[in-house]
This record gives C-alpha cells, sequence and structure tokens, in this order.
C-alpha cells in the first residue's frame, strides 16, 4: 500500500512539472511525454511479464495511433461545420458538414472500443478489469490536473 502511495505521488509530481513547463514545450511534446507517462503507469498497474509487455504494447502502440488519427479527423470535420457556420454557407454543404461531423464521430468512437475489445484478447481478466479502470482514472486525473492548473493561472492573473 505504501508502494501505491509513493508511485501516486511520484505521478502527480511528474504531472505537475509536465504541466509547469506546457508553455516552454511544443504542445506534441508535452503530449508525447503524456503518452509516455501514460504507457510507464499502465505497465506498472498491469504488473505484466516481458513476453505480455511487448505484446501489449505493440497492439496498444498501433490501436493508441488510430484512435489519434480518428481524433483528428473528428477536429477537423468538426473545424469544417463550425468555419462553415461562420461563413453562413447553404443548407447543402451544413448537411453534408454535419453528416460528416457524426461519421467522423461513429469511427472515433468505433476506434475507441476495438482499442478496449483488442486489450481483452492479451490481458487476463483481473489485468482487463485493471486496465479499464486505469483508463478512466488517468483521463480524470489529467483532466483534473489541468483544470487545477487553469485555477491557479487565472488566479495569479487576477492579482
Amino acid at each position: 500500500m505504501q508502494t501505491s502511495k509513493i508511485n501516486f505521488i511520484l505521478l502527480v509530481s511528474i504531472f505537475f512539472i509536465t504541466f509547469s513547463n506546457i508553455n516552454a514545450q511544443p504542445p506534441h511534446k508535452v503530449g508525447e511525454r503524456m503518452r509516455t507517462l501514460k504507457k510507464m503507469k499502465l505497465l506498472e498497474v498491469l504488473d505484466l511479464n516481458e513476453e505480455i509487455s511487448d505484446k501489449f504494447l505493440s497492439k496498444y502502440n498501433v490501436l493508441e495511433k488510430n484512435i489519434k488519427d480518428k481524433r483528428d479527423q473528428l477536429n477537423t470535420a468538426n473545424n469544417q461545420l463550425e468555419d462553415a457556420l461562420k461563413k453562413n454557407k447553404s443548407d447543402k454543404e451544413l448537411s453534408d458538414l454535419s453528416n460528416k461531423l457524426l461519421s467522423a464521430e461513429q469511427d472515433y468512437q468505433q476506434a475507441l472500443n476495438k482499442r478496449f475489445d483488442e486489450m481483452k484478447d492479451i490481458l487476463t481478466t483481473k489485468q482487463y478489469a485493471q486496465y479499464l479502470v486505469f483508463e478512466k482514472k488517468f483521463l480524470e486525473k489529467v483532466k483534473d490536473i489541468i483544470k487545477n492548473r487553469n485555477k491557479n493561472l487565472n488566479s495569479n492573473s487576477k492579482r
């Protein structure tokens, strides 16, 4: 239990270091560091042997890249629709772009579901359960850290 507390404190410290340097680094570097940190912590939580760890990371990296690509497509479709609204485009064009956005959203959700489905084939039942919990908690921790960082930035700028 003591090791878990130390690991959690270490993880939070790394997050704060990462986000305190966020303005000094290009955005892709911050994202890269976060992905690396996430994988390290995930491997620690799952306690995989070397063979399964290699198999897991290989599959995980491919699936994460697919998710990133689908998220980028979703963001592009959203930006196109927003731009069309600002430019007061025709109903036909708005309808086409709306459908494109909905399709991109479905593709993104399918990529997320595929990641969860394929991890199930690699991990034991317990490891899979740990993986699901980790994914949710990690995202929540990142959101909390960003929210707290933004609160601190806003309170410091008001002084």
